[in-house]
């Protein structure tokens, strides 16, 4: 699932740096047999307007919901698809729809990657000083959020943020990992966060231990860039290994100078 939302995924490469590594890598799962399916759901671009201000859309109902539930049932009617190893992965709001799936329909995805993604529209709005300050405005974000079926999400779930993330608070992965804890699903979340998982570094190594303890080095953004989107390809030292340089998510510990 793109992030955005007002993004669109194309079959090619993509003229937006990030998307371009989305598909790349999405064509590397077709070449290793995987049956892969890029999801435009609703507030996407490219198929009018009424689609991308899609009605009861994001924290006013969440009705993207439907997209990814109707993408997991296409699936599955495939004689090519095992419909027992459906796994789906996505960054931003990618995160959110990957979050959505996992909390949604769990019995039907095995696995999940989510990078840097909205888990409750409401806490997240409160952390960036925007507060919904109507009760029942609330009320329909946290039900159009993954936090409200969080009770239902059994696949296991590999959870990636940045520390410094200008546009998804890195609190809500903690948040997301906390309540997985809460639900005792915790041995299905693997996080760079928390303390009892290792930093990998470039090479796929786990960091010792010691070194989890040493400071992050500065990761700087190149001036001019877009800070919209993910852009891959400039890396910084990062402890041990070495981290992708994201402008919009980014990676440093410390604000960008």
């Amino acid at each position: 699932f793109h992030g955005g939302p007002p993004r669109q995924m194309l079959a090619g490469f993509h003229y937006m740096g990030f998307y371009a590594g989305a598909y790349g890598f999405n064509e590397y799962l077709a070449s290793k047999g995987y049956v892969v399916l890029s999801v435009n759901y609703r507030g996407g671009i490219g198929y009018g307007m009424e689609y991308r201000e899609a009605k009861d859309f994001g924290l006013g109902g969440g009705s993207e919901t439907q997209d990814l539930l109707g993408a997991i049932t296409w699936l599955q009617g495939r004689a090519d698809v095992d419909r027992k190893r459906i796994g789906v992965w996505g960054g931003s709001y990618g995160g959110l729809m990957t979050a959505l799936a996992l909390a949604r329909a769990s019995d039907s995805i095995a696995v999940g990657v989510d990078y840097a993604g909205v888990y409750n529209w409401s806490s997240m709005l409160a952390t960036m000083g925007a507060p919904i300050d109507d009760p029942e405005d609330n009320k329909r974000a946290i039900a159009s959020s993954p936090v409200a079926t969080i009770g239902q999400w059994r696949s296991p779930v590999l959870v990636i943020q940045a520390d410094d993330d200008r546009n998804v608070p890195a609190t809500q992965s903690t948040e997301l990992i906390q309540d997985l804890r809460a639900h005792g699903q915790l041995e299905a979340a693997r996080h760079g966060l928390v303390g009892d998982v290792g930093r990998i570094d470039a090479e796929g190594r786990e960091a010792p231990p010691d070194a989890l303890r040493q400071p992050v080095d500065d990761v700087r953004v190149p001036p001019g860039a877009d800070h919209t989107d993910p852009q891959p390809g400039a890396v910084e030292p990062f402890g041990r290994g070495r981290s992708l340089v994201t402008p919009g998510h980014r990676t440093s510990s410390s604000p960008s100078r």
